[in-house]
């Protein structure tokens, strides 16, 4: 909690009793900038889990997904659909069938993304 405090002294709010000024409790709101600076996910265990929780499935990426094939199945003249994804080894299996692994891999801030792929031109 030290490192955070002298990260982000904003995000802390202190309560007190008013009777005696005693402190009872305190919140901490983080604001955690992209891509995660390692020396935050090194000293803080909870903001390391956070950013892997962020990065795995979940049902807020799969309404994502859905919207965007979704979208694609409506487009007209379309050739191919791509998506971007980190953890491109987890998502390769749970793409498996619907989108390709391309096998092409970008760095953007130090994180290795995976790009998916499906020709539209193969599909019915």
């Amino acid at each position: 909690m030290r490192h955070r405090l002298t990260r982000q002294p904003e995000g802390f709010s202190v309560f007190r009793l008013i009777s005696s000024g005693r402190i009872v409790a305190f919140t901490t709101r983080l604001v955690l900038p992209a891509p995660p600076d390692e020396t935050d996910t090194v000293a803080d265990p909870v903001v390391a889990a956070a950013w892997q929780y962020y990065h795995v499935p979940s049902r807020v990426i799969d309404l994502s997904d859905s919207r965007v094939q979704a979208e694609a199945m409506r487009a007209r003249g379309r050739a191919h659909g791509f998506l971007v994804h980190h953890d491109h080894a987890a998502w390769a299996e749970r793409l498996r069938g619907v989108l390709a692994d391309s096998g092409v891999r970008c760095e953007v801030g130090g994180r290795e993304y995976g790009l998916f792929t499906v020709d539209w031109g193969y599909e019915p």
